[in-house]
């Protein structure tokens, strides 16, 4: 039987004090419902314990009940709660921490207690000043907001402190397979046990939510069924980011079964399509043209490496590329080092990869444009290209800082650049290839023929598509 507590009495000693104004006891008579979920998530010993549920499940409650048994049972411990950006950190998490415990937050974010043990609040872009800390937990709040695990990663290497086990713990609504979703559900039968995840919907806690809210709640199955799925049915299937370019035809993708195991066909010939980084990461994707599918059998990303290393990973492949025209590099790759006279396409030939090409500059709407009308056409190898994919559901226009406010965003015309450009830059290269290039067997599959079979518009299943394209090669 669930049982009503108080979270400050529960989690901190009576006479806990801060070193506040008045130095005196604070306490809280707030209660909630601890639901079998919280308290699994609250309890955990592991070292990276995550709940993902939807709204109204009491993420943020719990969150900040397992950071104070931290600073009660731990003395001089140091704990570190972060959110993406300082509004929502102000506005949400520091104003929850308060109303839940009664306990103010000082101008420097620190919440000290009379044991010696801090709670620290800190945003996203202050990651920088935490480089020599040493933390007993991190707890990291909305851990969708971030882009990716490396802020994860980064307090993952600040779990140093003595004298107090060592956790960093994410709560976060569902959003389609990001990194979150990477890190605890991908399938991966040699994952650390340390990481172990709890999970709710909405209803799951229906009797701590008014009716009202619930009844509303329902009403969005039909109202806007896409949200309703991720962030009250808690689904991983559906993504929703904003001023994101391709999420809705890649969440098709899935539901249509089309990222899944893509297995290289022998009989048909690889391309490769790049985006090079000069500073940063270097993306290949790798694709065959069967018909009307375009397969995306692999995707490699890697970066600090000369091209050298990328020619070896395509040439130590098992892959027949294609005899006219296999790969293709940025336009800028035919531009000439002012001290040796060679591009990195001279180079490239020069190291045997035989047939590249350098695309002529193109509009990058234009290619987008092209990206959008192919995609129902894809099928992805989902374990082979996870980084891709990831970058094509991440890639999304740059906002307006100046005009953007909490509750309306403003987006430029340019997309954002961060490590979802290079996956969504090599592929659009591949589009526009496809559409105004690409010549198979002396047909153009990238140019529209309305006569043609598409096999977006066949009921059949996955496998019958795979197989019967593969037979019919």
């Amino acid at each position: 039987m669930s049982v009503l507590f108080s979270i400050l009495v529960m989690m901190m000693p009576v006479a806990t004090k801060t070193v506040m104004a008045d130095d005196g006891v604070l306490e809280h008579h707030r209660t909630f419902l601890r639901m079998p979920w919280q308290k699994a998530f609250i309890d955990s010993e592991v070292r990276f314990p995550s709940l993902v549920a939807g709204w109204g499940t009491g993420k943020s409650l719990c969150l900040i009940a397992k950071a104070l048994k931290s600073a009660k049972e731990h003395p001089d411990n140091l704990i570190l709660i972060m959110r993406y950006a300082f509004t929502d950190l102000r506005d949400s998490t520091m104003k929850d921490f308060y109303a839940y415990t009664g306990i103010p937050i000082p101008a420097n974010k620190d919440v000290t207690f009379s044991n010696g043990s801090t709670i620290m609040f800190r945003h996203g872009s202050e990651l920088s000043t935490l480089q020599n800390i040493n933390l007993g937990a991190a707890l990291i709040e909305q851990g969708e907001e971030f882009d990716s695990a490396g802020e994860f990663d980064f307090l993952r290497g600040r779990l140093r402190r003595a004298g107090c086990p060592h956790y960093l713990a994410v709560i976060a609504n569902a959003n389609g397979h990001n990194w979150v979703w990477s890190r605890w559900e991908r399938p991966n039968p040699n994952r650390n046990r340390e990481y172990q995840q709890w999970y709710a919907t909405t209803f799951d806690n229906a009797k701590n939510l008014p009716a009202d809210f619930i009844d509303d709640c329902r009403k969005m199955e039909q109202e806007s069924p896409s949200k309703f799925k991720r962030l009250v049915m808690n689904s991983r299937k559906e993504l929703d980011i904003e001023g994101a370019y391709y999420v809705p035809l890649m969440n098709t993708a899935r539901a249509e079964g089309r990222i899944g195991s893509v297995p290289h066909d022998p009989a048909a010939r690889v391309y490769t399509f790049w985006d090079i980084g000069f500073t940063d990461a270097t993306g290949i994707w790798c694709a065959q043209f069967v018909q009307q599918q375009v397969r995306l059998i692999e995707y490699y990303e890697n970066s600090g490496e000369p091209v050298a290393h990328y020619i070896k990973q395509l040439q130590n492949r098992s892959y027949v590329y294609a005899e006219s025209m296999p790969h293709w590099m940025p336009h800028d790759s035919k531009a000439r080092d002012f001290k040796t006279g060679k591009s990195l396409l001279d180079i490239a030939r020069g190291l045997g990869l035989k047939g590249v090409q350098a695309l002529q500059p193109y509009n990058r709407e234009y290619g987008i444009d092209l990206v959008r009308g192919i995609l129902s056409r894809c099928w992805f190898d989902e374990e082979k290209c996870a980084r891709g994919i990831e970058a094509l559901e991440h890639y999304r226009r740059n906002k307006n800082k100046s005009l953007t406010t909490e509750n309306h965003s403003v987006f430029s015309d340019s997309p954002l650049h961060d490590w979802a450009s290079h996956g969504a830059d090599s592929f659009r290269y591949m589009a526009t290839v496809y559409r105004e290039k690409l010549v198979i067997d002396g047909g153009r599959p990238g140019v529209p023929n309305p006569t043609v079979w598409y096999p977006e518009e066949s009921e059949s299943s996955f496998d019958d598509i795979r197989h019967g394209m593969m037979a019919r090669s």
